[in-house]
């Protein structure tokens, strides 16, 4: 990856979060009459949810990335110590 894409990354990751931490900590004391502001976002009891959505997601996301590079290390290992057994 280059560095434009991990730039990129880095500023959606940031706003994500700016907007998830307004949605759950200032939008509560909102006056009922600031309806506009309100009306951006959804009902905040889907904010759980999506929050235990999102970790769910990203745990399965790093658990299968570390099975996959503990699998090729092993296998990487594996061929190289049956190369060094027809070396010799």
């Amino acid at each position: 990856m280059s560095k434009t894409t991990g730039a990129v990354i880095l500023i959606i990751s940031t706003l994500i979060f700016i907007l998830f931490t307004f949605w759950i900590l200032f939008t509560p004391f909102l006056d009922v009459d600031v309806d506009i502001i309100r009306d951006w976002f959804p009902p905040r009891e889907w904010a759980t949810q999506t929050g235990i959505a999102i970790f769910v997601l990203w745990s399965f996301i790093v658990m299968f990335s570390l099975g996959y590079i503990l699998t090729q290390n092993e296998e990487h290992s594996r061929n190289k110590s049956r190369l060094k057994k027809y070396k010799q």
